[in-house]
């Protein structure tokens, strides 16, 4: 990349590129035609200096890939049916059947549920997320799914429950105490605030739990709690525990704003708005870019800061939302609603 190339780079990440024409920087004698007998020896000197400034400046870090480190991960295609089946090697990762077995039964009775004998265990992937767990079923209709390299609980589904019909005669406060009551009772290691409870139907309502990191509530280390308020009972228990990278927010809201709409397209949209959030990497716009619609496509489980860019297109009235990295300012996923 030569210095007039480089300098183009720069420029794009912070939307000037429209207005070089103007620009007193980019017009200096080193830029010009006219001027090819300039140095190479000072050519190379102003290149180490510019790098130099981006280095020593924190507020443009994130312009090039110069004065930062990627974090995107290119995604990768995968046979969902291929990668579903379970090899060898799988099972030698794996944590026993009968440690399963033990662990599964031990969670069920701080469920203070009825167990009942335990009728069917088995491993099963999600390629997906790259996640290989025990299922563990009881013939109580009770399923417990087990992490089967480190034995932590994943998910808890009493089908009996979920598949019941009832009422609620609870407000919103009353079942946010039973939400905490159950929540205490639960014991885990991670501390936990309430981010959200709401009534879902059929007399149950569903609690969220999230480890917050500046104001911010991180959904991919959470539980889920679903539940019916009158009896104290868990008809459905999901947790989240995804590595997280808490990296610092370094590019502003405007800035993060201006790098969606350029991606998307500015004539296309009627409105745009940002807010500070924690999302996980994806391959959503990878593939949108890329005219992508068949296939599976994963990337890795990277959990950081961003900013979520919200889209409102204009013909269709479309909502896309854009995860702008916090530190490095690209684009590592989003996600799209009607």
């Amino acid at each position: 990349m030569d210095n007039k190339t480089f300098r183009e780079e720069v420029y794009k990440k912070y939307n000037y590129y429209k207005n070089i024409d103007n620009d007193e920087f980019y017009n200096k004698l080193q830029y010009k035609k006219a001027h090819s007998t300039f140095s190479t020896k000072a050519i190379v000197k102003n290149v180490a200096c510019l790098i130099l400034f981006c280095i020593l400046t924190t507020g443009i870090v994130y312009a090039t890939s110069y004065c930062i480190k990627s974090i995107w991960k290119e995604p990768e295609q995968y046979n969902y049916e291929e990668e579903k089946k379970i090899t060898e090697e799988n099972i030698e990762k794996s944590i026993t059947e009968e440690d399963a077995k033990e662990i599964g039964i031990n969670k069920l009775k701080q469920l203070n549920v009825e167990i009942g004998n335990v009728k069917e265990s088995h491993l099963n992937k999600e390629p997906m997320i790259n996640k290989i767990e025990w299922v563990i079923i009881t013939e109580n209709n009770l399923e417990i799914k087990i992490n089967a390299k480190n034995g932590e609980l994943y998910s808890f589904y009493d089908n009996s429950l979920l598949n019941k019909i009832s009422e609620t005669k609870m407000n919103k406060k009353e079942a946010t105490e039973v939400a905490n009551e159950i929540y205490e009772k639960l014991e885990f290691n991670k501390k936990y605030e309430l981010s959200d409870i709401l009534y879902i139907g059929s007399g149950k309502w569903q609690a969220e739990f999230a480890v917050k990191y500046n104001d911010i509530f991180n959904q991919y280390q959470s539980i889920k709690i679903t539940f019916i308020a009158e009896t104290k009972k868990i008809a459905m228990l999901n947790v989240f525990d995804y590595e997280f990278e808490d990296n610092p927010f370094e590019i502003q809201k405007e800035d993060a704003i201006n790098i969606a709409k350029n991606k998307y397209g500015e004539e296309k949209i009627e409105s745009i708005s940002a807010k500070k959030d924690i999302q996980k990497m994806n391959s959503i716009i990878y593939q949108k870019e890329r005219n992508l619609e068949t296939g599976e496509y994963r990337t890795e489980n990277i959990v950081r800061n961003v900013w979520n860019v919200k889209i409102v297109e204009k013909e269709h009235g479309f909502v896309e939302n854009y995860y702008v990295d916090a530190t490095t300012g690209e684009i590592i996923g989003g996600d799209q609603v009607k």
